[in-house]
């Protein structure tokens, strides 16, 4: 049988926990809205520094080679999990993981002075160790969007079969297997470090695929948004605009489009500020999605322009829904300093024709009712 040097595998821990800690910390440093990788950054240095206190054993007093560098162990899967936290947006529960920490220094210092037994020691640390991975699994399950659920499952996965592993050790610990001496050769001691190792190497990366799915998902948010509204720029509005013409297309159904113009808006701005002005561009986009259907689409195409996409809808219907779109804008001021702004819209409403194949014909149609809307006084809507 291969034989594993443990004090060799215990510097090995040390140094793969070192690097994996700097790679956390690297990637909080570019990215510091991000404080779940600090967190794991701590956490990976924190079992490092129990791995050399331990690798030390016989150099260091025993205080610092037992006691502490278990306890240092265990703080840093303490702090893994309070990065699954901050990761996840939930409130960070300090008690368990001060529990944990307090719990497994006070039983060492009496496993190691008063009566002193390893393999009470090895069944305590690998018990809420195991303990601490099991909720950073259960945490990462519980709590997936549909865009994160692949990768925080791959990530639970590891805690899972880590937390499975240290469950095991203490079963064939309690089991007989005997343990006199934490450095002399032994197939589950050697499991145990290799473990680590591996665990440790293979939560960065998946710490780190996570953050980068996160960041890859909001600069996509950011190329698609407009940043006050938080609906379709018009990038990604006409982007939607020529996927659903060509859907018309090929199904042979209606696709009708609303331009709406805020009335007077220049004058708002000039007369309260751009402030108010932002304002009343999200109060607009709140009141227009609230009168939309779930599969009509919203952009803002322009300074104080939106558009409309409205998939399945004649004429006729695109005109009730433009009625109901200028009605909940109208109805929905805001105060000032103790003034209403009144806020009116002036629609356009096009709808594609069987022989329409280009959302710019369409779009020009569309600005065209626009303009003998506001022509015609404004607040109102022309086809």
């Amino acid at each position: 049988m291969i034989e594993l040097d443990i004090r060799t595998l215990s510097l090995v821990a040390v140094l793969v926990t070192l690097l994996m800690a700097c790679a956390m910390l690297l990637l909080w440093r570019l990215n510091p809205e991000e404080r779940s990788a600090r967190s794991w950054a701590i956490g990976n240095a924190a079992i490092a520094i129990g791995f050399l206190c331990i690798g030390f054993r016989g150099i260091l007093p025993l205080f610092i080679s037992v006691p502490v560098a278990n306890t240092s162990i265990v703080l840093g899967y303490g702090l893994l999990l309070v990065g699954v936290w901050e990761f996840l947006g939930q409130s960070k529960r300090w008690w368990i993981v001060v529990s944990a920490t307090a719990f497994v220094f006070f039983s060492f210092l009496y496993f190691t002075y008063l009566s002193p037994d390893i393999p009470s020691r090895i069944v305590i640390v690998s018990l809420v160790i195991a303990a601490l991975s099991g909720v950073s699994a259960q945490c990462l399950l519980k709590d997936r969007t549909p865009r994160m659920r692949k990768i925080q499952a791959l990530t639970a996965a590891v805690f899972g079969l880590h937390a499975l592993y240290l469950s095991l050790r203490s079963i064939l610990t309690l089991a007989g297997v005997h343990i006199q001496d934490l450095f002399a050769s032994n197939w589950v001691q050697g499991l145990a470090f290799l473990d680590v190792i591996v665990s440790a190497i293979c939560l960065t990366f998946a710490f780190t695929s996570m953050i980068n799915r996160r960041l890859q998902f909001h600069l996509n948010h950011l190329a698609s948004y407009d940043l006050l509204t938080e609906v379709f720029n018009r990038r990604a509005f006409e982007q939607a605009a020529v996927r659903e013409m060509s859907r018309c297309a090929r199904h042979k159904t209606m696709l009708s489009v609303l331009l709406l113009d805020i009335d007077h808006f220049k004058r708002i701005n000039d007369r309260y500020g751009h402030s108010v002005g932002d304002q009343v561009l999200k109060s607009t986009a709140t009141a227009i999605v609230g009168a939309l259907r779930k599969e009509d689409v919203l952009g803002r195409i322009g300074g104080e322009e939106f558009c409309m996409l409205l998939p399945e809808s004649d004429q006729e219907s695109a005109i009730d829904i433009s009625e109901r779109v200028r009605m909940a804008v109208c109805t929905n001021t805001i105060t000032h300093e103790g003034q209403t702004i009144s806020i009116t819209v002036s629609i356009g409403v096009a709808t594609i024709q069987p022989d329409d194949t280009s959302w710019i014909s369409l779009f020009q149609i569309a600005d065209q009712a626009l303009y003998r809307a506001k022509a015609g006084g404004r607040n109102l809507i022309a086809i």
